[in-house]
């Protein structure tokens, strides 16, 4: 069973161009990643090198909606993908697709990163809540996904297990030994 990787994704451009994909990733046997991407046939080696994740994304799984305009129209929501991002997905797409532009966002706790299209992967240990309110890729993984109160909860957490069971010596002066040692734990 994978950790399931959570994508955010805008991807906006002339109508022709969404509503091709669009209708490609609708079709019979094929999904978003695969109508950005195709493969000769499903192989795992493949898929990942193809698409930066195992499985295909089927569109009425998901949270997206196609948004039409008159000349341009956006593919907007939520995804889940197995262990990382379509990032090769959606980089082969936009190459083959110069007039189109996609934001896509994505976290995956269990292995502790998250990060965007163009910005790549950061640790998620490792940034401070600063960088969830005071930079415009930070606020907008916030947004997305809830990072800081996620990253607060887990502080909470963390706090409330160091106080369930302190060590407390009762005189600092005298050595703990097998007869007052559970007078110690509190």
């Amino acid at each position: 069973m994978p950790n399931w990787c959570a994508n955010a994704v805008e991807i906006t451009g002339p109508t022709d161009a969404i509503d091709t994909l669009w209708q490609d990733a609708h079709r019979e046997e094929k999904g978003l990643l695969s109508a950005m991407a195709p493969l000769d046939e499903w192989d795992y080696q493949d898929a990942i090198s193809t698409w930066g994740t195992k499985w295909d994304v089927d569109i009425d799984d998901t949270s997206l909606s196609l948004h039409n305009r008159d000349e341009f129209s956006t593919i907007t929501g939520h995804f889940d993908t197995a262990w990382g991002p379509p990032t090769t997905a959606f980089n082969t797409w936009l190459t083959d697709n110069p007039d189109c532009e996609a934001e896509l966002l994505y976290y995956e706790g269990g292995n502790d990163f998250c990060g965007s299209l163009d910005g790549g992967d950061m640790t998620l240990s490792q940034q401070s809540k600063d960088f969830f309110i005071n930079t415009e890729l930070g606020v907008k993984l916030d947004e997305a996904f809830g990072l800081l109160e996620l990253m607060e909860e887990y502080e909470e957490e963390a706090q409330e297990e160091a106080l369930e069971s302190p060590l407390i010596l009762l005189n600092p002066e005298e050595e703990p030994n097998d007869s007052n040692i559970n007078d110690i734990r509190t």
